[in-house]
């Protein structure tokens, strides 16, 4: 088995321009891909609009409440488990606790004194 050859420094210097524009090829290639994705999904992907709902007569519909109170339900419907893989429909987002706690808002870990 023969050892591999010595490269010559101006031979070596070559490499690591081929590599290098070869890398910063690869990034702007990249880059630009990202950026056609992106403007193909804003191009193609409507969105949703903040518009008003009126009513026949003009005046703007009513909003549901944001009353968390649960409203009465009929008993002899059938309910699905909502926690049951596959049910179909979203729950709802649970409320934070309400704001205004009398701690110091302090917090420390670990260590000594």
């Amino acid at each position: 088995m023969t050892p591999p050859r010595r490269l010559s420094p101006d031979t070596r210097e070559r490499a690591f321009r081929r590599l290098r524009r070869l890398t910063v090829g690869t990034v702007v290639g990249a880059f630009a891909a990202t950026v056609a994705l992106a403007t193909l999904a804003a191009a193609t992907y409507p969105g949703t609009s903040k518009t008003t709902a009126t009513t026949p007569s003009g005046a703007p519909a009513a909003q549901p409440s944001a009353d968390p109170t649960p409203q009465p339900t009929d008993s002899s419907a059938p309910t699905a488990d909502p926690n049951s893989p596959g049910s179909g429909s979203l729950q709802p987002t649970p409320q934070p606790p309400a704001s205004g706690s009398s701690g110091s808002g302090h917090a420390t870990t670990g260590g000594s004194r």
